[in-house]
């Protein structure tokens, strides 16, 4: 059995970029380590949020959609 989480996820935003259709964000989850990259599509206000390895995370936030599963 999965136990609930009672906390909130607390994520840092580490860097965070925009261009004319797209807002992308780093993020850090101080709690577990993992970061995670934020694609927001202005157009259509929909998101893709995918995990990265942290030592990837620098170039995944330049090249999110090379990232993305």
């Amino acid at each position: 059995m999965i136990e609930a989480r009672k906390e909130p996820v607390v994520l840092v935003e580490l860097d965070t970029r925009q261009d004319a259709d797209d807002t992308v964000s780093l993020e850090w989850d101080r709690d577990t380590g993992e970061t995670q990259i934020v694609v927001g599509d202005i157009r259509d206000e929909s998101l893709l949020v995918f995990p990265v390895p942290g030592p990837n995370a620098g170039e995944a936030f330049r090249h999110p959609l090379r990232y993305a599963q």
